[in-house]
């Protein structure tokens, strides 16, 4: 009976320790760690006359498949949890609806009907759940969005590369050396982010460096004897290492680029990493004969841990991602986290064990984990490298209610060493998870457009309309209410204002957003671009936040069947639409030839005899682009053509796309091709509005859906504070 009592008191004892996020990191971490030493002693005694007596390449085929099981199991517990709970992600990478349709006359859209709105809020948005996909299989296929898919699937060939290396390096050295010269990823991994991210590294940080490879040569260098091996090893081994380390980096901004589940990405990157080396152990029987079979040397018990010891890592790697650290960093102790909670933590005597261990690579990555600062600059706000989500956490006036939480700052991280790198190298974040910290405390979310004019059209006057449009306003600059007026003089342009025009040109509404780029460039220098969009479209600012607010945004093609939304073209047998019976591409022709010839526009790249068509209801110009803009659209406006609006935008942006770009094959034009519907959808489901960045076009008579998506965009907005 005492037995029985000590040994359930053992264990909730136990369950209260690793209940507890700091211990749960510093097991996970530690567990990491011995499970990185173990596969290096088994990988040495699993040679025989220094080879192996199975194909590595198989081994690691393996061990990816088996870990993107693992990974689609985590996956599917955590999907199914959201349909238990019915409650998805504010927003969902997916693509465009079905029933997007070719480009028909503006006109034709039937007008809607006059009738009041509720105003939105929390009782909405508690009556309405987030949406989530009802199928596994689609969840899947939806989770993550096609770019990300692409760079993890080329990020995987890299891997290929590191994981068959870590074999040859266990030939070639013995595993102190391999950890010791592994130990300098730090200084490769600083050299990354310089002059990958334009990092900051201050004096102390590259004394600290410096004093680690000093440390690593006076280990392997003897004056007498010189170095412990050739020259050729070492190459190998900071090759390795160097490998890692970019795609440490390349991996922690994929990741941290998409909102998606960490589990989903890992499906895609092991999935793609068992195929790619079961290609190349292909290769390898084909070029090698003395390459061992795939499922041959397997009987041996070396070989067998090897594949569980790599499975393992993903399993740890997996528990420390719990802890929101990247797990480079997780890697080296718990001490590191415990160092920086003691900083945090008000009135209270801290544990000095972080402080006495005297190993260098615990303070260079202690160092490099609290003190890298990156350079904000335009060329640097790529989406890889951008927060794409937020979470909104309740929190406590004072520190005392909260618990202790585990977070780390969201930068980059150096990867894990090489044997590390072989089953699983891994860093980075779910974006959904991620809030900014600012002097210890979470950190006001910040709107991607908070330096950008909101440009709201309508085509007749709804003024009812204008309280629901003014729920954006906490998320831009400032609104541009553009709404017609008839009565009013001169077409109702407004050269002056920037808040609002009663322009009655609908259809060449160009001109009146080149009059308010004017205006900006004249008396707003704090405004970084324009966002034009219709009244009855739905935009979710957050879910933007992975954009290149330096380039042009329009939209391109349905993400579903491929349809284009922007065609250009000389010929109007390239594609049907109504407006080429009323001579429209003709207006465009002329306006393209006046604009070769003309004095302002003449040294613009414009091909002879071409014109575009395109959805123009969404796009975004950067101010770099605004005199471009202003221009054209001047020459597009001019009474003589009159170009129509799905004509003349495209054109102009094509224009400026050919006459910017720095090289042939950098765009100055990133498409949008994730926005449900098109120019003349309608009828979109709560799901539509919930589960999309961006549509067209919202029925206000639909309150359930259009409550909806307002209650959302108050909830987002209640976590904005803008920096003044």
């Amino acid at each position: 009976m005492a037995t029985s009592k000590n040994a359930t008191s053992l264990a909730r004892g136990l369950a209260r320790v690793l209940s507890h996020r700091r211990w749960y990191a510093a097991y996970s971490a530690a567990a990491l760690v011995s499970i990185q030493v173990g596969i290096g002693i088994v990988l040495k005694a699993a040679q025989t006359d220094n080879h192996y007596a199975f194909s590595p390449s198989s081994s690691v085929t393996i061990s990816e498949y088996l870990k993107m099981l693992l990974a689609i199991g985590f996956f599917y517990r955590e999907w199914a949890a959201r349909v238990a709970e019915n409650a998805g992600r504010a927003y969902l990478p997916v693509s465009a609806s079905d029933d997007s349709v070719p480009l028909t006359h503006e006109a034709e859209r039937r007008a809607e009907e006059d009738d009041e709105q509720h105003e939105t809020g929390d009782e909405a948005l508690r009556k309405t759940r987030p949406w989530v996909e009802r199928s596994f299989l689609t969840a899947v296929r939806r989770e993550v969005s096609t770019d990300i898919a692409f760079g993890l699937g080329l990020l995987s060939l890299f891997y290929v590369l590191i994981n068959n290396l870590v074999f040859v390096s266990y030939q070639v050295a013995d595993p102190a050396t391999i950890s010791l010269t592994k130990s300098g990823v730090t200084c490769v991994t600083a050299l990354v982010l310089i002059f990958t991210l334009n990092t900051k590294v201050t004096g102390v940080q590259w004394l600290a460096i410096v004093l680690q490879v000093c440390g690593l040569f006076v280990t392997q260098y003897d004056p007498t004897a010189g170095g412990a091996y050739s020259v050729g090893v070492y190459l190998l081994l900071i090759f390795q290492v160097f490998l890692s380390a970019v795609s440490g980096v390349v991996n922690q901004g994929l990741l941290q680029a998409s909102g998606a589940s960490l589990h989903a990405s890992n499906i895609i990157l092991y999935g793609s990493g068992a195929w790619t080396n079961l290609l190349c152990h292909v290769i390898m029987r084909s070029t090698k004969p003395d390459e061992p079979g795939f499922f041959e040397g397997y009987g041996s018990l070396h070989a067998v841990l090897i594949i569980v010891n790599n499975v393992l890592i993903g399993l740890a790697m997996n528990a420390v991602y719990k802890c929101k650290c990247s797990a480079p960093w997780a890697s080296v102790t718990g001490a590191t986290e415990s160092q920086r909670q003691s900083r945090r933590r008000r009135n209270r005597e801290v544990s000095r064990n972080g402080h006495r261990h005297g190993h260098t690579h615990l303070s260079v990555a202690h160092i490099l984990r609290d003190d890298f600062q990156p350079v904000d600059r335009p060329r640097i706000r790529s989406r890889v490298w951008r927060l794409v989500a937020i979470r909104h956490e309740s929190e406590s006036n004072t520190d005392e209610a909260q618990p202790e939480r585990l977070a780390c700052k969201h930068l980059p991280a150096p990867p894990l060493d090489a044997a590390a790198s072989a089953a699983m190298s891994r860093s980075g974040l779910s974006a959904s998870h991620i809030v900014g910290e600012k002097n210890g405390q979470s950190a006001a979310v910040r709107s991607p457009f908070e330096k950008t004019l909101g440009f709201v059209l309508w085509n007749e006057a709804r003024p009812e309309r204008i309280p629901h449009v003014m729920k954006y306003q906490p998320f831009f600059h400032s609104l541009h209410i553009s709404m017609p007026n008839q009565t009013a003089p001169r077409q109702g342009l407004n050269h002056e204002s920037l808040g609002q025009d009663a322009a009655t040109i609908t259809f060449t509404i160009y001109r009146q957003v080149a009059l308010t780029m004017q205006v900006i460039l004249d008396s707003q220098p704090d405004v970084s671009g324009l966002f034009y969009f219709h009244f009855d479209s739905w935009i979710d600012p957050l879910a933007w936040s992975d954009i290149n607010l330096e380039q042009l945004h329009f939209p391109a093609f349905t993400d579903k069947t491929k349809r284009p939304f922007t065609v250009c073209m000389k010929d109007t047998a390239k594609q049907e639409w109504w407006g080429w019976e009323k001579g429209i591409h003709k207006k465009a022709l002329e306006a393209v030839s006046a604009a070769k010839s003309s004095v302002l526009t003449r040294n613009y790249t414009i091909n002879d005899g071409e014109w575009c068509l395109g959805w123009s209801d969404i796009y975004y110009i950067p101010r770099r682009f605004f005199a471009d803009f202003i221009r054209l659209a001047r020459v597009f406006s001019d009474p003589r053509f009159d170009v129509f609006h799905e004509v003349a935008i495209p054109t102009i942006v094509h224009i400026i796309d050919n006459s910017r770009r720095e090289s042939p094959d950098r765009p100055v034009v990133d498409g949008i091709s994730d926005c449900w519907g098109d120019c003349c959808s309608s009828n979109p489901s709560v799901g539509d509005v919930l589960g999309h960045r961006c549509g067209h076009r919202l029925d206000y008579r639909n309150e359930t859906v259009t409550d909806a998506f307002f209650a959302k965009l108050a909830s987002e907005a209640s976590l904005l504070k803008k920096y003044q």
